[in-house]
């Protein structure tokens, strides 16, 4: 991994911030060399570090913000992360509930970027 980059994507509102977040999901973004981690690397751990299989409408548990999501920047990244999420649902037997959606936008908060070197 190079960096990670925290912020706002998927949305439409203009000027989100933390307390009036509108249509935007919560991001991480990271920049990585595919010669040291692959996609589908990055994929897998994502996968482990979070319960893809809680459905965000129970109880109205999760709003936008806080969804389950993977921003593809192209067919590749989609094609992979769709057979991805295809394979952990068939080995959990379980719906998962994250998103693929395309990166359109995204609004980093530039007060917290992180290098790793």
């Amino acid at each position: 991994m190079i960096r990670t980059r925290v912020g706002y994507a998927g949305g439409t509102t203009d000027n989100p911030t933390y307390y009036n977040i509108g249509n935007y999901s919560e991001t991480i973004q990271i920049d990585y060399d595919p010669s040291l981690i692959s996609y589908e690397e990055l994929l897998n751990t994502f996968w482990k570090t979070h319960d893809p299989t809680y459905d965000p409408g129970i109880l109205g548990a999760f709003s936008r913000q806080y969804m389950s999501v993977i921003f593809y920047h192209d067919e590749e990244q989609k094609r992979v992360a769709t057979e991805s999420k295809q394979r952990e649902e068939a080995k959990l037997g379980k719906k998962i509930y994250t998103d693929i959606m395309p990166f359109s936008d995204s609004i980093l908060l530039k007060t917290t970027i992180k290098n790793i070197t």
